[in-house]
């Protein structure tokens, strides 16, 4: 009999067969407490936290002598689509916007997680090429997903420059994901760097595919994903 190290997350069942091949099943699932923070929207979203149990957001910004110097209180709610689970969506206020170096805390007493919000930015991506670059710390680990299936994992430079090419199969990760993905207008990517245990900071990006949808029976035009700031002459 093998040793298996579980890690959250990991999830499997146990049964007993009667005589004939008949059997009674029961799942088991070892929870994952771990939260991203989306810079995109400066909020975190995490899932499998106990329901009806108030969980306390801190925030601290080194740069100040109160610490922490934000603190909140949530609460988890069952997916509706996944009866048994739990998820919370927390959206800091909009004077309070977390910024690299702070470090955000969850817990609800008895379960802490603790981020250090990283630098994460992507800041280009060339539809033709399909190379996706943009900045972290330095030397920071940058795992690049395209919400496709196609992911690609990089080193930041000694700048905190990366980038990482999509038309090329990945070198890293081993993990099936190295696939060839064709970056197209309307696609969706993002960039994230996990910490040691699976907290992650995000960042986002939209592949603008600017259109026009005309009302013919309202005499109005709406122009969609266009560049803010754009002129648009019809």
């Amino acid at each position: 009999m093998g040793v298996f190290d579980l890690r959250p997350g990991d999830g499997s069942c146990a049964y007993e067969h009667d005589e004939d091949g008949d059997s009674t099943r029961i799942n088991w699932y070892a929870p994952n407490y771990s939260f991203t923070f989306f810079t995109a929207w400066n909020g975190l979203v995490t899932e499998n936290w106990p329901r009806n149990v108030p969980v306390q957001i801190t925030a601290d910004d080194p740069n100040t002598p109160e610490s922490p110097d934000f603190t909140d209180t949530d609460y988890a709610y069952e997916i509706p689509e996944d009866p048994g689970r739990t998820r919370l969506i927390y959206d800091f206020p909009a004077d309070y916007i977390i910024q690299p170096g702070y470090t955000v805390a969850i817990s609800n007493g008895q379960i802490t997680r603790t981020l250090v919000i990283s630098l994460i930015q992507i800041t280009n991506v060339d539809v033709a090429t399909d190379i996706v670059s943009g900045i972290a710390d330095p030397f920071a680990n940058v795992v690049v997903d395209s919400w496709r299936g196609a992911v690609r994992y990089v080193i930041a430079d000694e700048y905190g420059d990366w980038s990482v090419d999509f038309s090329e199969l990945g070198e890293f990760g081993g993990d099936g994901k190295d696939i060839l993905y064709d970056i197209e207008p309307n696609a969706d990517l993002n960039a994230h760097v996990p910490d040691e245990d699976g907290d992650i900071t995000l960042a986002e990006w939209h592949v603008p595919n600017p259109n026009l949808h005309v009302f013919v029976t309202q005499d109005r035009i709406e122009a969609r994903d266009w560049p803010i700031g754009n002129v648009i002459t019809l």
